[in-house]
């Protein structure tokens, strides 16, 4: 019997999308490192984060890493304010800047929250998402979305990203349930279908866009695909 469902973020919950490249952003964390005392220009500040992420990125072990960018941001602290007394939560505070400035758009879906709170009445909830803490945990704050959960996990806590099971393995532990009794529900059909079948957790695709057949998604067509929180609420009760 299903007792937990567990949630994407991108794509599924949260309509989303950033780009990094524009100088933009590195000009506002630049320019907040500015205000704190650091005289390291955008440039610089470019380098020393790119060469930070390589770093990590270049011990990680395994075919489907991910790196806790935290850690990327401390070390930016580091080279910019040596010494800082605060420097871990002015890192935080940097990212969150960095984030919010390379944003393009970012917003719940149709119909996410009040699916949710329905949900909620019924089943656990959980989160087992691609991204980084450092970032999503306010991301998810600022749209009234994180009270909705009794667990978040996100790849950057495991430092695995899906197709990799890990992620979804651990959200299991804590949740205490097993993979039978759990529910994925996600928007991608690699990444969630692929680690939530290798974790043996049952998957419900929620596509709030084309394509929307099993065969152009590539999943058997025994995998049920909803288009919207209403029909997602439908095939969950057919579940029940």
């Amino acid at each position: 019997m299903t007792t937990a469902l567990i949630f994407d973020v991108f794509g599924t919950l949260l309509h989303f999308k950033d780009d990094e490249r524009p100088e933009h952003p590195w000009q506002v964390l630049a320019a907040f490192l500015d205000r704190h005392g650091s005289t390291v220009s955008v440039d610089e500040i470019r380098g020393i984060r790119d060469a930070s992420v390589e770093r990590h990125f270049a011990v990680a072990a395994d075919v489907y890493p991910d790196i806790d960018m935290r850690l990327v941001y401390r070390e930016l602290v580091d080279a910019a304010l040596p010494g800082h007394p605060d420097r871990d939560s002015l890192a935080e505070e940097a990212a969150w800047e960095f984030r919010v400035a390379a944003t393009e758009y970012r917003s719940v879906y149709a119909g996410a929250h009040s699916a949710l709170a329905e949900l909620g009445k019924r089943y656990r909830l959980a989160i087992a998402s691609n991204t980084q803490r450092v970032y999503t945990e306010r991301e998810l704050a600022a749209e009234s979305l994180d009270d909705f959960f009794e667990v978040i996990v996100f790849s950057s806590d495991v430092e695995r990203v899906k197709p990799e099971p890990l992620l979804l393995e651990r959200t299991l532990s804590e949740l205490d349930v097993a993979a039978r009794d759990a529910l994925y529900i996600g928007d991608n059909p690699h990444d969630d279908y692929v680690a939530a079948t290798a974790a043996g957790i049952p998957v419900i695709l929620l596509r709030h866009e084309a394509p929307y057949d099993a065969a152009e998604l590539g999943v058997p067509r025994s995998i049920p695909i909803a288009t919207d929180y209403d029909s997602l609420l439908a095939l969950i009760d057919e579940r029940a």
